[in-house]
């Protein structure tokens, strides 16, 4: 995978997951206020949260999360996130663009 490529499939998981969080989260959450590289914690996500956020994860990407990686520390930032999915997704972003 090129480097342009790689960019690209992050650049589209990232807006997939921005589309996520505010169905997880609820009001107020404001995606726009986050960055990538913010804990999602002082945001307002826990534990039933984060369960959520993963099995959402799971569906829109068509990946199963492996028990051994059902751990907050994976999916606290939004970067940490696209990194964990990138390496699981397998569908390329051009294809459900």
């Amino acid at each position: 995978m090129s480097m342009e490529s790689g960019e690209k499939k992050i650049e589209w998981i990232s807006k997939h997951i921005r589309d996520i969080l505010p169905t997880i989260m609820g009001e107020p959450f404001n995606i726009e206020q986050v960055g990538n590289d913010d804990d999602l914690m002082l945001f307002g996500l826990d534990s039933m949260g984060a369960i959520r956020l993963m099995v959402e994860i799971e569906n829109c990407f068509e990946i199963e999360i492996p028990d051994d990686d059902v751990d907050i520390d994976n999916f606290n930032t939004i970067s940490k996130i696209c990194d964990y999915v990138s390496e699981l997704v397998t569908i390329c972003p051009q294809e459900h663009a």
